[in-house]
């Protein structure tokens, strides 16, 4: 299923080796339907984010250890449409969103502080 690239890039394990090299088109004019995220949103994804478990992990036959979720334990918001995999860019967005959210609780802790 990987066709041409997986041979480009030693297969599977080279496709995530390689991650750092990979981008999403993110400009507004690849975009559509574009609405802000609400602060409601940003704390839900805080929870989520709280709720997922992580683990130590390999693929199986290979040595490269990782850490992250399982689909099968993750946000449905960031699990591909079969099941199998992670949608890295809407994962990257639900960890940000749920930075804003701390932000704004230590915004506020450090209100009461001083």
């Amino acid at each position: 299923p990987w066709g041409d690239t997986a041979s480009m890039l030693g297969g599977v394990g080279g496709m995530l080796g390689g991650i750092g090299a990979l981008a999403a088109f993110s400009s507004a004019r690849f975009k559509e339907a574009l609405t802000p995220v609400g602060e409601h949103e940003h704390r839900a994804a805080l929870h989520a984010v709280r709720e997922m478990p992580l683990y130590h992990w390999k693929y199986k036959g290979q040595a490269q250890q990782h850490l992250g979720p399982i689909t099968e334990q993750a946000p449905p918001e960031i699990v591909s449409e079969d099941g199998a995999k992670l949608m890295l860019a809407d994962a990257l967005g639900l960890t940000l969103s749920a930075v804003k959210a701390l932000d704004e609780k230590v915004e506020r802790l450090e209100e009461r502080l001083s």
